[in-house]
């Protein structure tokens, strides 16, 4: 169940809800054969667009948020982020993890364990930036994961001062 929660906004948000719809609606994860999480600094990718949209706009923080299957690495509800070169990923995860219960998954420097992740890409460029992780099958919405994302949402926009 989701619980509508209203709170006025402080700043701008900026909200992308699929990077690529037509996988999206048909329960695909592969774009020409290349996953999306993967080629965020590839140009001309849905990916690389959104990291291209948010420095044009000088965004002062991403969150990209999607589910990880059971299994897979990480497998569970997490925040990711990275400590180089831009800290504030790291500080606005611990941030975040004041307002959920689960933990962060913290790369010392970003693009090497997760190369081309939007979240790397952007916080490689400047801009502070965290992954949102709800564990969810391929295919699947697990009961509790959409309410989890939304959860991070929050929590990110908390974390920013934002709400």
């Amino acid at each position: 169940m989701i619980i509508w929660i209203i709170k006025k906004i402080h700043g701008t948000v900026y909200v992308v809800p699929f990077a690529a719809p037509n996988l999206t609606a048909n329960n695909e994860k592969l774009l020409n054969g290349q996953n999306l999480n993967t080629v965020a600094d590839e140009v001309g990718t849905p990916s690389n667009d959104i990291v291209t949209y948010a420095a044009s706009r000088n965004s002062s923080f991403v969150g990209d948020f999607h589910s990880t299957a059971p299994g897979a690495v990480p497998g569970h509800d997490t925040i990711m982020c990275s400590k180089y070169p831009t800290y504030d990923s790291y500080l606005f995860a611990i941030q975040m993890t004041k307002f959920l219960n689960e933990g962060i998954e913290v790369h010392e420097v970003a693009g090497v364990d997760y190369e081309g992740a939007i979240e790397d890409v952007l916080n490689m460029k400047g801009t502070p930036s965290i992954t949102g992780l709800s564990t969810s099958p391929h295919g699947d919405i697990s009961s509790g994961s959409v309410e989890t994302s939304f959860n991070q949402m929050l929590a990110l926009l908390k974390s920013n001062g934002n709400i």
